[in-house]
């Protein structure tokens, strides 16, 4: 039988020196909300850039060709993407593919037509 993950947030254990299931429901909702969280602010930072990748850099099409090359990889890297969760475990495959997301923020700071 699977063992449960641990929660990422733990709370101070009790008199009896373990943890209660009221105290194990309210980690696993915490580190939801904590999760939930970071995707809203992630996806809104990379919606906004989105939108201004075609308005802003439309010099040579760059707005719209750096776009395809993002979903053309989104495409290609699903097909993996099962085996990488399988090898970094899910939180260091959850902070390598935000990664991804908040180097495409950035380089729009300053865009260049390599």
């Amino acid at each position: 039988m699977a063992e449960e993950a641990a929660p990422l947030v733990v709370d101070v254990e009790n008199e009896a020196g373990s943890l209660s299931r009221a105290t194990i429901r309210r980690n696993h909702a915490r580190d939801v909300h904590i999760l939930s969280s970071a995707f809203l602010f992630v996806f809104s930072a990379y919606g906004a850039a989105q939108n201004l990748e075609t308005t802003v850099n439309t010099a040579e099409d760059l707005g719209t060709i750096s776009l395809g090359i993002l979903y053309l990889s989104f495409t290609l890297f699903s097909v993996v993407a099962s085996a990488v969760v399988r090898v970094l475990g899910s939180k260091r495959a959850l902070v390598l593919g935000t990664s991804g997301y908040l180097l495409f923020i950035a380089s729009n700071l300053k865009p260049a037509s390599w």
